[in-house]
């Protein structure tokens, strides 16, 4: 398993290095496989499940691609899928939360999106120390590189108007991080 989970995730990296479509469906292939042979509460199948979503992802991107929609939906699955695994990493969950939201996104499902984003925002406790003052906290966010938190402004995911969304406060210029208090 963890051979088929390390091959799927050096195909996807060449894909990236490379460009080669090739790659990119026998990532796809054997980190399903990889994913199958691991027990729905193990954590590694977390990890699998995030590196699987990232090959659907950029698979649904490639341009005139027939069957676009089903590699969205199903990378969206496998974002969502990692996140559920309670045992995984805090940090693995939020990010799977966060990218299965924002795939829902791009089709226009905003109430399967906007559920997904709250997932993310509800683990945030679980990465960030709340005693810290906010500064820190979102210092904190910063230093664990992980793109979801310093990632380029984009359209926000949210509606217009809508009740639920979530202040957003800049970390430096040109990023933002959706914060939470409850």
């Amino acid at each position: 398993m963890r051979l088929l989970a390390n091959l799927g995730a050096a195909l996807s990296a060449r894909h990236r290095a490379r460009s080669a479509p090739a790659d990119l469906d026998e990532a796809v292939g054997v980190l399903q496989e990889a994913a199958s042979l691991v027990a729905a509460d193990d954590p590694a199948r977390s990890t699998i499940l995030a590196n699987l979503g990232l090959p659907l992802r950029q698979r649904a991107q490639r341009p005139g691609r027939a069957g676009a929609a089903d590699d969205l939906r199903a990378g969206a699955r496998a974002y969502a899928e990692s996140g559920a695994v309670a045992s995984a990493s805090a940090l693995v969950r939020t990010s799977s939360m966060y990218n299965a939201g924002e795939m829902r996104s791009e089709p226009g499902d905003w109430p399967a999106a906007v559920d997904l984003l709250h997932g993310a925002i509800d683990l945030l406790a679980a990465v960030v120390d709340l005693r810290l003052d906010r500064d820190d906290q979102q210092r904190h966010l910063l230093q664990s590189s992980w793109p979801v938190w310093a990632a380029p402004p984009r359209q926000s995911p949210w509606p217009a108007g809508s009740s639920r969304r979530p202040r957003s406060s800049w970390l430096r210029p040109g990023a933002a991080c959706y914060w939470h208090r409850r």
